[in-house]
């Protein structure tokens, strides 16, 4: 089905989601195979994203959250690379990239870790977002 011709359709049902709209398609836009992740939900309203940073030092990955956006970026100097070592075979893919995640209004980024070769970026549902149990007076 054409996504864009589907939000056409329903714009005039959609009042203020014309935004949503333009999420789902960059979502789709979106590069979906490198690197591969995971998002792990670790119950008592927190999360994680686990990104598959084989071969990229933990200085070479970048993470800024911004507007609920969390960007995560791998560079690497290639020529820097190439001149200090002589690869017989190289098979491990090494590119640059760059994935966004749209994090909901609500979810707060907490920490990030490096371990072998895995990034994991943990959020959480902050305090004003969870559910509350409401007592009668």
């Amino acid at each position: 089905m054409n996504l864009k011709l589907f939000s056409e359709n329903l714009k005039p049902f959609s009042v203020g989601f014309d935004n949503f709209f333009q999420e789902v398609d960059s979502i789709i836009d979106q590069k979906k195979s490198y690197p591969p992740y995971n998002i792990i939900d670790n119950g008592d309203d927190t999360f994680e994203i686990q990104v598959a940073v084989a071969g990229f030092k933990k200085e070479q990955v970048d993470i800024v959250y911004k507007d609920n956006n969390l960007t995560i970026k791998g560079k690497q100097n290639k020529k820097e690379e190439k001149e200090s070592r002589v690869y017989i075979h190289h098979g491990i893919g090494v590119r640059q990239f760059k994935r966004v995640f749209r994090v909901a209004s609500g979810v707060e980024v907490d920490s990030a870790s490096y371990e072998d070769g895995i990034l994991s970026v943990r959020l959480s549902l902050s305090e004003d977002k969870k559910a509350k149990t409401i007592k009668i007076d």
